[in-house]
């Protein structure tokens, strides 16, 4: 009898730590974005403020060229609706990991940090870096690499972009850096005299400088492309989580369509970005 009670009560203890057990498992199944996107009709999609990649027009409404060819790429696959979300840059991959969105649209370099954390879509554009220093460039500031020779130099920088790790990798020490949560904070801190350069791509830094009356900074001219960095660092693309294969495949089968497309090159002239700016350098993926 002793013996019965004792398996009767060892059964059911291994229920209990079977069902504790259990709970955790039905946690960790990987939710099917790509499908549940298909059954609301509806994608959520997270940006920041970087124009002229992503923005809010006057009517509050977002655009830029991330956005509108977002807009495209949702269109062929036949997604009536979109959810955008603006948040800081710095944020963006850590909210889209805790899938608070599904995309992100940023125009973001395609970087190995970067690619450890998620999944990219294929190049939507590819994008060189530059330096906003003062006018006239008092500091000769012509290199990552001079930024490291400059004893003192004020640097400005945004919290989460690439330039971050470019200043890095040329051993910039991060006392010398001060990080913002986007453009418009970099550019207060030039303007407050409390930076004396500013990393960006070359063609926001000539958006700055062409949106000021009276410019108070250049573009650094002629300027060295640090010595680490390979083509494909230019590229950018739209990120996705790593566990959300069919959404990151659907979203590929239809920009491979798209980018180089008249359509697309409309939206590039719109934003004032060239040919050149077509990943592969001006080459027109999907219409080779």
């Amino acid at each position: 009898m002793r013996r019965n009670i004792d398996l009767v009560v060892f059964l059911c203890c291994a229920l209990i730590v079977f069902a504790i057990c259990l709970e955790p498992l039905e946690e960790r199944v990987i939710p099917d974005t790509w499908a549940q996107i298909r059954q609301e009709e509806t994608i959520r999609i997270g940006f920041s403020y970087e124009p002229p990649h992503a923005y809010l027009d006057a009517q509050g409404e977002p655009t830029g060229e991330a956005i509108e060819t977002a807009r495209q790429v949702v269109a062929g696959m036949g997604i009536k609706n979109i959810d955008w979300r603006m948040r800081d840059f710095a944020t963006l991959l850590d909210r889209l990991q805790q899938r608070e969105f599904d995309v992100v649209a940023a125009s973001m370099y395609m970087t190995p940090q970067r690619r450890r954390r998620v999944a990219f879509s294929n190049p939507s554009l590819q994008l060189l870096p530059g330096l906003l220093v003062k006018a006239g460039n008092p500091l000769r500031i012509h290199s990552y690499e001079d930024l490291g020779r400059i004893p003192g130099v004020r640097i400005v920088a945004l919290d989460g972009g690439v330039e971050t790790g470019i200043l890095q990798e040329v051993g910039i020490s991060s006392r010398s850096v001060t990080l913002v949560q986007n453009i418009d904070l970099g550019v207060s801190a030039m303007i407050a005299d409390q930076a004396d350069v500013f990393p960006l791509t070359a063609y926001t830094a000539r958006r700055i400088i062409d949106n000021e009356r009276s410019p108070r900074y250049e573009l650094a001219n002629p300027f060295t492309l640090p010595q680490m960095l390979i083509s494909d660092r230019f590229n950018c693309g739209f990120a996705f989580r790593k566990e959300d294969v069919a959404l990151q495949s659907a979203w590929n089968h239809v920009q491979r369509g798209i980018i180089g497309s008249p359509a697309h090159l409309a939206i590039l002239d719109r934003f004032e970005l060239g040919r050149e700016c077509l990943p592969g350098g001006g080459r027109r993926y999907g219409h080779e």
